[in-house]
């Protein structure tokens, strides 16, 4: 399990420091303030889509297509990486992907019609399979 914890860690760093400052700076720009429910929202969104996709890139590596992936499947069980599918294995990643989608989602809801984009962007991410 510590494996689990270390390997939640990472990916939550590595989402915190790319994905979550991005959305921070949108809404900033956007005139929100740092404790303003927007930001909040979209802080969230990018957090959840992050996961999302590290979840479903875990996936791809598994059961992708490599020709339409661009490199090589099986490339992080090889190197002995520590991932999403090998420490829950296929079918519970798929539904934390599928639950990490729901959530981008559902972070969206204070901006109701204009949050489409980004939802549309989450269940893309969620099929994608390049």
């Amino acid at each position: 399990m510590a494996m689990g914890l270390d390997r939640g860690m990472m990916i939550w760093m590595k989402v915190w420091k790319r994905l979550a400052p991005s959305m921070m700076a949108a809404s900033y720009s956007s005139g929100d303030t740092p404790e303003s429910e927007e930001m909040y929202a979209l802080t969230g969104y990018g957090i959840n889509f992050g996961l999302l996709f590290q979840a479903v890139d875990d996936i791809l590596d598994v059961v992708g297509d490599q020709a339409l992936l661009g490199k090589s499947i099986g490339k992080d069980q090889e190197e002995n990486k520590c991932t999403w599918t090998r420490i829950y294995g296929l079918e519970k990643a798929r539904e934390d992907a599928q639950k990490y989608t729901d959530m981008a989602a559902e972070s969206l809801k204070i901006f109701q019609n204009q949050g489409n984009f980004l939802k549309i962007l989450a269940q893309r991410a969620l099929v994608r399979v390049q």
